[in-house]
This record gives structure tokens, sequence and C-alpha cells, in this order.
């Protein structure tokens, strides 16, 4: 891999499977990494999968939440001046047939998938076109295309996503 330096970069969703695997990827790297879980125990198991280096940095944020995910943007960009590489991984199921599927379950999963994909995506995009440079990755599913019975909520968001 090369050796990215002075690159920030963010992966959402770090403390699961495909998260753990792009971590560990980028931290033998120069980059700069901002690691985001959903649970305080989830980025402490991630933390003792990587190697302790100064420029790898962990984060427990409630993506379900517009304005955490915007505070969030916001110190980041007040600390480094921004992200020059997102990686889009968090995701989250809540199954249930359609028919019965409450409006909050339909939310959070859009909250989760979708909304702070874009209000990421958005926070940090005006650095990338400023300085002519940046990368966007998001991470969707095959069921985004194929469907998957009792997953209405996620294959819409993962196919909104696409």
């Amino acid at each position: 891999m090369n050796n990215f330096e002075n690159i920030n970069i963010l992966i959402t969703g770090a403390s699961g499977g495909i998260g753990t695997s792009l971590s560990k990827a980028f931290s033998s790297t120069n980059a700069n990494l901002f690691l985001l879980g959903s649970s305080e125990e989830k980025i402490s198991m991630l933390r003792e999968k990587l190697p302790t280096k100064e420029n790898i940095k962990f984060f427990n944020v409630d993506l379900s939440q517009r304005e955490n995910v915007n505070n969030f943007c916001d110190s980041i960009i007040d600390e480094v001046g921004g992200i020059s590489g997102v990686i889009i991984n968090a995701g989250i199921t809540q199954d249930s047939l359609f028919m019965r599927m409450s409006d909050s379950v339909w939310d959070k999963v859009f909250a989760i998938n979708l909304d702070a994909s874009m209000a990421i995506i958005r926070k940090f995009i005006r650095g990338m076109v400023k300085n002519k440079w940046g990368r966007i990755v998001n991470i969707s599913s095959v069921v985004a295309s194929t469907g998957n019975p009792g997953q209405s909520n996620y294959v819409a968001s993962k196919s909104a996503l696409n």
C-alpha cells in the first residue's frame, strides 16, 4: 500500500468485519486514520487489534443522530482541516416484515445507512473540491440489488446509497 503521508482518512463502521479489515490495511500506512464505531466496547476491541500509533484515532459516534454526525465532522475540520478520504462502511439491519415494520425501525436504518453518509460526505466534500483531490468510497451490499426477506428498510437504504 502507498505511503499516504499527510492524508486524512475517515472510516465509518470501522469496528465491524469489513471495517476492521480496512482499518488494519490502512494502519500499515502513514495516513492519519479517524476510525468510527458504534460503541465504546467495539472501539476498544478494535484498538486492541491495531498497532498503537499517534496517527490513529478512535471515536464512538451515534450516526443515527444528525447533530452528532455534524458535530463530529466539525470537530475534525477544526482539528485537522478536513478529510481527504472517506470510507462509508457503517450499516445496520433491523429486520421485520414490511407490513409490520415500525416507522422508528425504518427511520433508524435510513438514518445510519443513508442519511449519515450524506451528512459526512457533505461536510468533507467542499475541502476535497478546494484541494482538487479526495476519495469517497461507499460500501453497500449485494442485497441492494437482489433484495432479502424482512429487510426492505436495509435493501432500500443500500440501494439509495448506490
